[in-house]
């Protein structure tokens, strides 16, 4: 008797401790995200542990030269002194823990980004103000955490950063 209850209760404990497992897991994923950011009432994203101010992307693509005067001209949660982030900055959003869905036409099925959601990217690369060479600005694939150069005349997403201060 012993033998055939061992073998009926094995795969539903297994069952069990799978899905306990699991659910513990995507609620860790989710607190310690949380933990990481902070969500502003104007809709920024602050990274804590840097003290950097993101503000979402803008819904389209621009060469690098507009996305210069883009963040120049960005008037965002009463601030103006928005700037391109470097891809020192851009690395420290890369969480391989998280998926966050491609917003926009531009996305491919299925597209995920290991960025916190609320960024809204909506094309896998955005621009830094990291240069190689005079016609080459350094990326961050955030579907694969790899870094890359760019042609300054191809069509990139912004995100654009702040020192964050506290009201």
């Amino acid at each position: 008797m012993n033998v055939k209850l061992t073998r009926l209760l094995t795969p539903c404990i297994l069952i069990l401790t799978f899905v306990f497992a699991a659910s513990a897991f995507a609620g860790s994923g989710k607190k310690d995200l949380m933990k990481n950011y902070k969500l502003t009432k104007c809709g920024t994203v602050v990274h804590i542990k840097s003290r950097l101010e993101w503000a979402p992307d803008p819904g389209y693509s621009m060469t690098y030269d507009k996305a210069l005067k883009y963040v120049q001209k960005l008037n965002a949660c009463d601030h103006k002194d928005w700037r391109l982030p470097s891809i020192k900055q851009v690395r420290k959003l890369y969480d391989g823990s998280v998926q966050a869905k491609c917003i926009g036409k531009s996305c491919h099925k299925g597209e995920l980004f290991h960025v916190h959601p609320n960024l809204k990217l909506g094309q896998c690369c955005p621009w830094t103000r990291s240069k190689q060479g005079n016609d080459r600005i350094q990326s961050l694939n955030f579907t694969t955490g790899n870094e890359g150069a760019t042609n300054r005349k191809s069509l990139g997403r912004v995100l654009a950063v702040r020192q964050y201060e506290k009201k």
